[in-house]
């Protein structure tokens, strides 16, 4: 499997490669009512799985080994079962069991209200008591969460995950483009594709640059409404505001220069406001003309 099962992990990294937010404690740290309303979130919104993708199998039971198909086959009729390589595999929808060597996999199938044999086996705790003893940790800076906060973020976590299911198309992007929005717009089935890779009527999600690429699509005739108000339309503004937004950098185009007073004039330097055009460096122009 794609995770390391030496992790404790109470909740699962929506993709292979991100943190997880719950880990298993030694004791009890939160209220049983926050335990409770944790629980009613994560089986609601299935937070103990990680996003499954576009063309996941939706069995009542899933197995993850050679050996754990032959225990689902004492309890599951074979079309009931799937035999998977990865949780991602599997749309957990209609799951009811889980049939797993892997503990980690077991544990989620718990927290989830799933049987999971090899956990109940092995003496692991309900769910209720694995998320009162759970440490919550925040997966962008480290810091320890209460249980309210780590559920919400693994919610908004999965929820990034899933919208980059199907993968995500990238419609009227240069490649410099590409390399800055794949990391927002990769799900469980990868990263985000060029246009040449969207297979016809399959409804993948469609990210495009700006307006231009709906004006054509809809003169063409090959965009429906409906998809054209799907898709999710990027501008400049996402890239080259993270700067002056997050780090508080000072825009080009709102610099303030000083000028020195003429000799015999009166008062002190004062600000003057910069051109309203001022001129572009070499690469900012090859940039401009990449993206034109």
């Amino acid at each position: 499997m794609s995770r390391n099962s030496a992790i404790p992990t109470l909740l699962p990294p929506p993709l292979p490669r991100w943190p997880s937010v719950l880990r298993r404690g030694a004791a009890p740290a939160h209220d049983m009512d926050s335990v409770q309303a944790a629980l009613r979130r994560i089986r609601a919104e299935r937070l103990y799985w990680p996003a499954p993708r576009a063309r996941a199998r939706r069995p009542r039971a899933a197995a993850f080994s050679p050996g754990a198909l032959a225990a689902a086959r004492l309890a599951f009729d074979d079309a009931d079962i799937v035999l998977a390589r990865d949780p991602e595999m599997i749309d957990p929808e209609r799951l009811e069991a889980v049939f797993s060597t892997d503990g980690p996999v077991a544990v989620w199938a718990l927290l989830g209200g799933l049987r999971a044999p090899v956990a109940e086996g092995a003496g692991v705790p309900d769910a209720s008591t694995l998320l009162g003893q759970a440490r919550g940790v925040s997966p962008w800076t480290g810091e320890t969460l209460n249980l309210e906060a780590a559920v919400e973020a693994q919610a908004l976590l999965r929820a990034s995950a899933m919208r980059g299911r199907g993968p995500v198309i990238l419609c009227g992007m240069t490649p410099w483009k590409r390399r800055c929005v794949t990391p927002f717009l990769t799900g469980p089935d990868g990263p985000p594709r060029r246009r040449g890779a969207m297979l016809p009527g399959n409804g993948q999600p469609r990210a495009v640059w700006g307006a231009q690429d709906m004006e054509e699509s809809a003169r063409a005739g090959s965009e429906t409404t409906a998809g054209a108000a799907a898709a999710l339309r990027i501008e400049d503004g996402f890239l080259r505001s993270i700067g002056l937004g997050l780090r508080r950098s000072r825009s080009p185009s709102r610099r303030r220069r000083r000028i020195s007073t003429p000799p015999g004039a009166t008062g002190s330097r004062m600000p003057c406001p910069a051109p309203t055009s001022p001129p572009r460096s070499r690469r900012a122009r090859r940039r401009s003309e990449r993206s034109s």
